[in-house]
């Protein structure tokens, strides 16, 4: 989930995990303000944040367009949906061969160090989608700053250049 939020210009980061995009914006604006962790200031003003985050969908589609097949795209909903499914795809994409224990990352001693360090300690769930909604009447600022990203959703808006 992470890989989103500020890892996508890093090299060698292809796959892209994208989640509704008011969600995961409430979710980046209110997890960062709590931990200590660099870039921090972009998550205190919601017009930031939606702005980065339709930056990185301008650049994504950019990148799709440019470089086609290079970045693999897991829809937040299709992995909940199917998980195995969803794996499996990843795994094919980075040429590497399933294992049961993928399924299972949650079953780990390893140490997390990332705003979702206690969702890696669960299965997947859906139970915190709805969550931003007790917010909505203080997003508009999140909202005009996406603009058409979240109705286009998983793709990008038809007015960003596409292949």
């Amino acid at each position: 989930e992470d890989l989103i939020e500020l890892d996508f210009l890093k090299p060698g980061t292809s796959p892209s995990i994208v989640k509704p995009v008011v969600e995961k914006m409430f979710e980046f604006h209110f997890n960062l303000k709590l931990k200590d962790v660099n870039f921090k200031e972009l998550t205190y003003d919601l017009a930031d944040v939606g702005g980065y985050y339709a930056d990185y969908v301008r650049l994504m589609t950019h990148l799709d367009t440019v470089l086609p097949g290079k970045v693999h795209r897991v829809i937040y909903e299709r992995m909940v949906d199917d998980t195995e499914a969803e794996v499996r795809s990843l795994l094919a994409y980075c040429g590497l061969e399933f294992e049961p224990g993928c399924l299972e990352f949650y079953n780990t001693e390893r140490a997390v160090r990332t705003p979702s360090s206690e969702q890696v300690r669960q299965p997947i769930y859906r139970d915190s989608t709805e969550e931003w909604r007790a917010y909505e009447a203080h997003l508009d600022p999140l909202k005009a700053a996406l603009g058409e990203v979240p109705e286009a959703y998983p793709e990008a808006p038809a007015s960003f250049p596409q292949r």
